[in-house]
Formats: structure tokens, sequence, C-alpha cells
């Protein structure tokens, strides 16, 4: 099996290839890589086509703007499935792969049939953990089916925890190495490694694409609560994440305001997501024709 990397840059070329060159040491596994940079406004273009031009394993493609981090990583994710690759990891420019194997593990990983994505443990230089987080956007379908789970309701063989209990849980599971369902009314993947399934693929093409920055994890954790698609953590797997995003270069000294009106939008963006039924949320997530 070959495993996709998709790769997205804004500005921040530097960490971006630092990125690539984390990926290109993996061990044991066939990738194809997919730089994409999503309407630079400085040089992370020309920078990019020169590092990727010889590297026959990685393709660059320059988006003619910028589309936002959700379709800037469809770009890639479309261009990787149209070469037959069903297994993609998706990567944020500051994330390194710090242990040389994980893509051969990522390759052989056996995942159930109703997983669509799997996350990692993905820490910051200081080792603190940001997976999962906590899902901020809910619909209310799923509020009432978590009363009537955790009340003894019927038994949905996607779902492996009660909601009430899975929040008590949370803090011995934490420590815990063994893979876990995560219960898409409580627990969500972070967004900055994630590892898109052939399972994911049958159905969907990919990010919802209505949001441009920030609450992309939330609007894959209302897919999940809308369907019977589930989202594994697996907390032996690790990824650095240096959190030297790009926005902060593209903001500058109005990075905190700008920040907080893209996550206001973005989350009124799924708030409306979440009111839609379960047939119009699914539409979502299929663009591609």
């Amino acid at each position: 099996m070959t495993l996709g990397v998709v790769v997205l840059n804004y500005l921040n070329y530097s960490c971006t290839i630092e990125c690539v060159e984390s990926v290109m040491r993996q061990r044991g596994a066939d990738i194809k890589t997919v730089v994409v940079d999503n309407g630079s406004t400085n040089e992370s273009s020309k920078e990019l086509a020169t590092f990727c031009r010889p590297l026959s394993d990685v393709e660059f493609i320059a988006n003619s703007e910028n589309l936002g981090f959700a379709k800037g990583n469809n770009v890639g994710i479309s261009a990787l499935r149209s070469q037959g690759i069903d297994r993609i990891l998706v990567l944020n420019s500051d994330i390194v792969l710090t242990d040389e194997n994980l893509a051969m593990k990522l390759e052989h990983l056996t995942v159930p049939d109703n997983v669509g994505i799997v996350g990692f443990r993905t820490e910051n230089n200081e080792g603190q953990n940001s997976t999962p987080r906590n899902v901020t956007v809910r619909s209310g379908f799923t509020i009432l089916r978590d009363i009537y789970t955790t009340l003894g309701g019927f038994k949905n063989k996607y779902i492996t925890s009660k909601p009430i209990v899975s929040t008590v849980k949370k803090a011995v599971i934490q420590h815990d190495n063994a893979p876990r369902i995560l219960n898409p009314n409580s627990e969500t993947l972070h967004g900055a490694a994630l590892l898109f399934t052939e399972n994911f693929f049958k159905e969907y093409d990919g990010f919802y694409p209505g949001t441009f920055l920030y609450y992309e994890e939330d609007c894959l954790s209302i897919l999940c609560q809308k369907t019977g698609m589930r989202e594994m953590y697996c907390p032996e797997y690790k990824v650095l994440h240096k959190e030297r995003g790009s926005a902060k270069m593209a903001w500058k000294k109005d990075a905190e305001s700008v920040q907080r009106k893209r996550q206001l939008e973005s989350r009124t963006i799924a708030q409306k997501l979440a009111k839609m039924s379960t047939k119009q949320v699914q539409e979502q997530f299929r663009f591609k024709h």
C-alpha cells in the first residue's frame, strides 16, 4: 500500500521543507508526497518548487490564491486520490515526524471498518499533548442520543463509551497507549496531523470546504455525529508540533484580533453544518463531482 502525504504551505516555506524532510527520512514505506503552496505572497512558491523538483516522490502544486486550510489541503488530497491512493496523511507544515518508522506503521495499521480518520499524540516542544480535543459544536440529535444511551437505551455498535462516563475515563485512559475509538459527541482529533483511511474515501472526498480556517476538526466530528463513521486515536504514535503556524506570519501585529474573527466565522459555519440533516451533511463532504 502506498501512503499519501499532503503538506499545505502558506508563507512558512522553511517549516514546510523541514516537515517534508522528516517525511523523506521515513524508512520501509512507499510514500507519495504532495506539497501545496496556498497562494503565498512571498517567495514560498519559488523556494518550494526548487526544493521539490529533484525529488521523484514529491509533487509540488501552486494554488493561484489562498483557498484556506480545508480547500487547500483538498487540492493535495485530490491529486493523490487521482493516483489511486486511498490512505492519506495530512500534515500541518509545522509538524515533524520524529519516528522514522511511523509511515511504515501507518501503512500496515489495521483499522475497524467504521474508522475513517486516525490521529496521534501531537506534542509540542515541551512534550505537552493536544490530542484529543474537546468537541465544541454538536447537533441537537446527538445531545438527545447521549441522554438516551446513558440511561441504558439502544446499543449502537458504533458507540464505544457512554458520554457521561467518557469524560471521567479520559483522565485514566489518556496515558494508555492502546488505540481507542473516540466518542464523537465529546472528543475529536487534532487537525495538525490526520490520517484519512480508505474507509473515509469510500464515502467522502476530503475536509468540509465551507470553512476558511479553524473548526475543521469540529466539522469532521459533526460528520461522525451524524453518521456511523468514527475517529480513532492511537497514542502510541507521536508527532512533534512545533506550533510555528503560518497565521501569525500572515497577520503580524493583528494576529490575535484576526484569529478571533476567523474563529467566530468558522464556528458559525460549523454550527450551521450541525443543524443540517444527515444526508445534507454527507453531501457537504462529497464535492469532487
